[in-house]
């Protein structure tokens, strides 16, 4: 694993992305992290402040800051809370000093400030926005940071709509930063039309209103069922077109599954075209994005469903019981935020082998260009393309 320096305001460190990611030419950081760092040193943030930290990927905010200060640390990712704490494990720094939060947590009321890294989809900020807004004290201060080709004017205007007053900083190093706090009251107003009876938002256990946007639903065309959606997803409130590919033309397994794995679940989608076809089967869904798993799950249980199938937040298939299915669907991601890597297929692949029966199937939805057949013909005894069109194609795999 390449252990590389990371020097900011708050001292140097070594980070990685962790001993399966090939692409040695991607760092644990950019330069927004580090601008960050460096604006929260320069306003004076008082030691032993308490910080929320939210959407850090590898650590690049939490490790400098832990032990200068209380940190809360909020992700979706399971993958982005094992590498920060295996970050935090090499730097010496004890990981239960951190306390990290997930999408169903209550957020602490004693925040001082928010470390926000901008997430990739709008759809996904909006909801970390409304969480911050509607379960912090008013005035807590908020700073974002991301690279300033992901900051957009939509970016921007999503900040005002919750942050009013809100500023973007010059750029520095190609890196930009939003500043804001929480304005609870000129929200609420946004968000409820006047003259409604209700006063405040009604609250559920994890502090959204009933007037919020999320979940939404939605019915893809070659499908009976109907999805329910929380952000985060990769093509969240629609069908990503690898998906309608794959659900259009699912390929009959040489005998009819028994137990059938969906890994990089998102939404279900391709658990619950299978459970259409295969009405005796059962169902593990796995998603390394918790919001992802509970999409997953409370799709299962709107069309009935939810008797069939486990759901489990994991590293892929990392903790699942080997040789145990006799098919594995698999729509793998090849983006790591805004970089490309195909490490985590790989590893996907070799973690379905495992889990697979022998004579068990694998099926992959994929692009055409990724070429995935070479790596999996290592793997497996059996390799075939089944279908494919102008931009996928549809691999079988056979243990």
């Amino acid at each position: 694993m390449d252990q590389i320096l990371f020097e900011s305001a708050y001292g140097s460190l070594t980070l990685s992305r962790g001993p399966e990611e090939r692409n040695r030419s991607l760092q644990a950081w950019n330069s927004a992290d580090q601008y960050m760092l460096e604006k929260m040193s320069e306003d004076g943030t008082e030691e032993g402040s308490h910080l929320l930290i939210v959407n850090d990927s590898f650590g690049a905010l939490t490790v400098p800051l832990t032990g200068k200060f209380k940190v809360y640390c909020w992700n979706d990712s399971f993958c982005a809370e094992k590498h920060i704490r295996r970050n935090l494990r090499e730097n010496g720094i004890d990981e239960n000093t951190v306390v990290f939060l997930s999408p169903e947590d209550h957020l602490p009321g004693s925040i001082d400030l928010v470390l926000l890294k901008n997430p990739k989809s709008l759809n996904f900020l909006e909801f970390i926005l409304q969480r911050l807004s509607r379960q912090l004290p008013e005035g807590t201060k908020i700073l974002a940071g991301d690279m300033a080709r992901n900051i957009h004017r939509s970016t921007v205007s999503l900040f005002e709509s919750f942050l009013p007053g809100a500023k973007t900083s010059l750029a520095w190093k190609k890196a930009r930063l939003v500043e804001g706090s929480v304005s609870r009251t000129e929200r609420e107003t946004l968000t409820h039309t006047e003259g409604s009876p209700e006063k405040s938002p009604a609250r559920n256990p994890d502090g959204s209103s009933a007037g919020e946007t999320f979940p939404v639903e939605y019915k893809p065309e070659g499908l009976s069922s109907t999805l329910v959606n929380y952000p985060n997803l990769f093509a969240f409130g629609r069908l990503d077109p690898g998906s309608a590919f794959m659900i259009g033309n699912m390929p009959e397994p040489a005998s009819v599954p028994q137990r059938i794995v969906d890994v990089a679940c998102g939404d279900g989608v391709l658990a619950l075209k299978a459970a259409e076809l295969w009405p005796e089967a059962s169902f593990l869904c796995t998603d390394e994005s918790r919001l992802a798993v509970r999409s997953a799950r409370e799709s299962f249980e709107r069309n009935d469903y939810g008797d069939r199938a486990e759901f489990m937040v994991t590293d892929g298939l990392e903790g699942v019981e080997p040789d145990q299915a006799d098919l594995v669907l698999c729509n793998p991601p090849f983006h790591d935020n805004h970089s490309l890597s195909t490490s985590t297929a790989l590893k996907m692949f070799s973690q379905s082998r495992e889990v697979l029966k022998r004579g068990g199937e694998l099926f992959v939805i994929a692009n055409r260009h990724l070429g995935y057949e070479k790596s999996l013909g290592r793997l497996f005894s059996k390799v075939s393309v089944f279908r494919t069109n102008k931009k996928f194609a549809i691999i079988r795999a056979v243990k």
